[in-house]
Parts: structure tokens; sequence; C-alpha cells
């Protein structure tokens, strides 16, 4: 799953090995089931999230 988020980065940005390594030291792949809110209305999220699949927009 890092492989989405490095190449999204790569394409603004060159990365070293070591960028590599921190991203994916710091980034934790999460996978939530279909028709999860991930963080509800009006709190504060404690993540930064970066959505690969399934984004709705109702």
């Amino acid at each position: 799953m890092h492989s989405y988020l490095l190449n999204i980065i790569s394409q603004k940005v060159s990365l070293t090995d070591v960028d590599i390594d921190l991203c994916k030291a710091c980034f934790e792949p999460v996978l939530f089931p279909k028709n999860r809110v991930v963080e509800e209305e009006g709190t504060i999220p404690k993540y930064l999230y970066f959505v690969v699949k399934g984004l709705n927009s109702n």
C-alpha cells in the first residue's frame, strides 16, 4: 500500500532511499470495511489519512 503514496509523492518531488524508508516508517496502512465512516463530522481527527480507494462523497 505504500507504493500508492510513494508514487503520488514522487510525481512532485524526487525521493531518496532515506525518504522512502521514512515514509514507510511513519505511514501505517489501515483498511476499513466498506461504508465505514473514518472520521465523524465535528470531531478533531487524530490521524491524517491518504485514501487509496473508496472515496465516496454522498
